[in-house]
């Protein structure tokens, strides 16, 4: 399965709405580099949307009525962070149909979906296939609590990083497992300090130099800093 592929089965899914929750996080690779006056409003947006499920007290209305239309207000239509508003909303509509007033996401499909996340991930310097790895790993975990499903995709560094491609095979497969948020930490092993992560239950433990430390901590920085 290519990463389309799995972008779009994100997409399909109606309950929960996936789809919303990774538009949100997409969003914010582009949010992060505008002024307050714009990244504010999205954030509202992103926040109202996901408050909405799972017990859907808000009026979806409502929300477009006030936190989209104040993306409106600020944002270019042709910013990138608009087109992941439109597709928050979109999201939004595979739980909820018909539910909003008429506007352009209603036309909006899986290959909006794929290209937005695809924008991201070249713009946060993610490759392709770690993003994959992360939707397939909110997939398997659909059935959790939403909170807990929001704080899963929260891990995930949705930001501008530094590049992998120079990493070597073995710091790579760390960052990789490290990406999806796993936890970090340092143990003894034998007398020295070694890494450890921790993800779902699956544990991997490394000696790293301090070379190979500070490449995995320039692509995921939320690695522990290393023994002093």
């Amino acid at each position: 399965m290519s990463m389309d592929d799995t972008g779009k089965s994100v997409w399909e899914l109606q309950r929960p709405p996936l789809a919303m929750l990774v538009a949100v996080k997409a969003t914010e690779v582009f949010a992060a580099e505008l002024p307050e006056e714009k990244s504010a409003p999205l954030r509202a947006l992103s926040e109202a949307l996901l408050g909405w499920w799972p017990k859907r007290k808000r009026d979806p209305e409502d929300i477009y009525k006030n936190e989209f239309a104040a993306c409106l207000d600020v944002l270019d239509e042709n910013e990138p962070a608009l087109q992941g508003a439109y597709l928050q909303l979109a999201g939004l509509l595979k739980a909820k149909s018909r539910s909003l007033p008429a506007d352009r996401y209603y036309e909006m499909d899986e290959n909006d979906f794929v290209k937005l996340l695809r924008d991201a991930a070249k713009v946060s310097k993610l490759p392709v296939a770690q993003l994959e790895s992360r939707l397939k790993l909110l997939i398997e975990h659909q059935k959790e609590k939403w909170p807990d499903l929001i704080g899963r995709a929260d891990r995930m560094r949705w930001a501008r990083g530094a590049a992998w491609s120079k990493l070597d095979k073995r710091v790579r497969a760390l960052a990789a497992f490290a990406d999806l948020g796993a936890k970090s930490s340092w143990c003894d092993v034998g007398g020295q300090q070694a890494l450890r992560l921790e993800l779902d239950g699956t544990k991997r433990i490394a000696m790293l130099d301090a070379e190979e430390l500070e490449a995995l901590r320039r692509v995921i920085p939320a690695i522990a800093a290393g023994p002093a």
